[in-house]
């Protein structure tokens, strides 16, 4: 399953048979949708939790409850075809976000954008050991212009679980 997210607050996906991949993929259908666009805003993924029939779904936002910095939603489901239902989904209490995100010294950014979280394998399973959760992310200083989107100084992060 490809899952993308729009800016108009639609999740939408669409399937392939893995012998047909990278190619047949169905027409895309909204798989969740908001009403206030930035909650359902970019960098979505599903991951097959390791050990389980569960999937775990991110899903990118910013909105009023984080007081508009970036921050993953959360939701799990028995199945692709869902139904999701919600983890952690809100800037208050984030998937990883501002809220609940540690450094190890300052904080260096108020936003957890884009990332990747570490597989348990390198395949199209995408499947993930939630006893060792890793989040690839990149944020940025907020100290700086950010006015321009593509001169944003963007920098990695790896959340780690404790």
């Amino acid at each position: 399953m490809a899952c993308v997210c729009e800016l108009k607050g639609r999740w939408y996906k669409s399937k392939t048979p893995v012998a047909k991949f990278p190619y047949g993929f169905s027409d895309p259908v909204v798989a969740m949708q908001d009403s206030e666009a930035g909650r359902l805003f970019e960098a979505c993924n599903v991951y097959k939790i390791k050990g389980t029939t569960r999937y775990l779904a991110l899903i990118e936002a910013f909105d009023k409850s984080s007081n508009w910095h970036r921050y993953f939603r959360s939701w799990t489901a028995d199945s692709l075809e869902g139904p999701w239902s919600p983890l952690r989904d809100s800037g208050a209490s984030p998937f990883a976000g501002e809220q609940n995100v540690s450094f190890d010294g300052a904080a260096w950014t108020h936003d957890i954008s884009h990332g990747e979280m570490i597989r348990a394998g390198y395949d199209e399973a995408m499947e993930i050991d939630m006893t060792k959760l890793q989040y690839l992310y990149q944020g940025f200083d907020p100290t700086k212009d950010t006015r321009d989107y593509n001169r944003i100084p963007w920098k990695l992060g790896l959340l780690t679980l404790k």
